[in-house]
């Protein structure tokens, strides 16, 4: 980040579902790597200018009759200890603040988490943000965040890898205890309930994503979600499914046969798959692209299909 700029994040807002309830809020991912909070409506800001860095948070504060309803809010004290951020605020006060601290030096830009993947996008915080300043402070540049963050993430550090390395071995065990309930006359979505409540019970969060189990035809769909079909004998089961361990994930597709055993062209297609799988993973190494590890894989299914 450029000198004499602020770095702005919010930890994000619950969406509104119906009546008084909301859907499960999801922390800013980019505000958890920087900060190891989870709650919402809490907000970051570094400063980097005049040959130093300063850190701030602007937390909730505590309302006691509301935390009888939705629990309680993160203490100075604990929102300190976690984070490892000594200058704390409340939230009310975040507006007047960033004015004082704009006046007190001269900045010149603003950066913001602007990740954006929908045009259409109705809810982005920093977006909204951005608007209110570019209004107020004119002078000031609005300047995105979101590619240095997404670098930052790229290079795991060691106690990141254990999570996700916790994540996988879930998500195994889920899988495993599908195959042990696997049979003709099923629904979709109970295969899909056998993996929830293992992940749950070793200690997931949730899933990764929305689970796709697919039997039959549904697995030619490549994001097939709805899991409502009767798992039939001599179908085959797609599943795509991760668990979320500490805002980790895990994510493995497997195809397995409901009667517990492959038809002989099941096992042919089955292998031609498994086998460009394994000369994808004998040809990764450091530095190689993405796009050539997949012309590895489609080239290796081409030859299959021809054999």
């Amino acid at each position: 980040i450029d000198g004499d700029s602020i770095l702005i994040l919010f930890s994000g807002s619950p969406i509104h579902r119906s009546a008084d309830g909301n859907y499960p809020f999801l922390v800013n991912r980019n505000f958890y790597y920087l900060t190891g909070l989870e709650e919402e409506d809490i907000i970051l800001i570094i400063r980097k200018g005049q040959d130093k860095i300063e850190e701030e948070l602007f937390i909730n504060q505590a309302d006691p009759l509301l935390e009888k309803w939705v629990g309680k809010k993160y203490t100075r004290e604990e929102a300190r200890n976690i984070s490892g951020i000594s200058k704390i605020g409340w939230r009310e006060s975040f507006q007047q603040r960033l004015i004082n601290i704009l006046n007190e030096y001269d900045y010149k830009n603003i950066y913001l988490d602007l990740g954006i993947m929908d045009w259409n996008i109705q809810d982005h915080k920093a977006l909204g943000f951005s608007q209110g300043i570019i209004q107020r402070f004119p002078y000031l540049g609005i300047k995105n965040a979101y590619p240095i963050l997404r670098d930052l993430r790229t290079i795991k550090r060691p106690e990141e890898i254990v999570k996700i390395k916790k994540a996988i071995e879930i998500t195994s065990k889920g899988i495993e205890n599908i195959l042990r309930e696997i049979k003709a006359g099923l629904k979709e979505y109970q295969l899909e309930a056998v993996f929830n409540f293992t992940i749950k019970f070793e200690g997931a969060r949730d899933n990764a994503f929305d689970p796709i189990v697919a039997s039959g035809e549904n697995a030619t769909i490549l994001h097939y979600v709805e899991n409502q079909e009767v798992v039939k004998e001599g179908d085959l089961v797609l599943f795509d499914i991760g668990a979320d361990y500490e805002h980790y994930c895990g994510d493995i597709s497997r195809t397995f046969p409901v009667s517990r055993k492959f038809s002989p062209r099941q096992k042919i297609l089955y292998n031609i798959v498994l086998k460009a799988q394994e000369e994808v993973i004998k040809a990764i190494k450091p530095g190689l692209h993405f796009s050539k590890l997949n012309e590895i894989a489609k080239n290796s299914l081409a030859e299959g299909c021809m054999e």
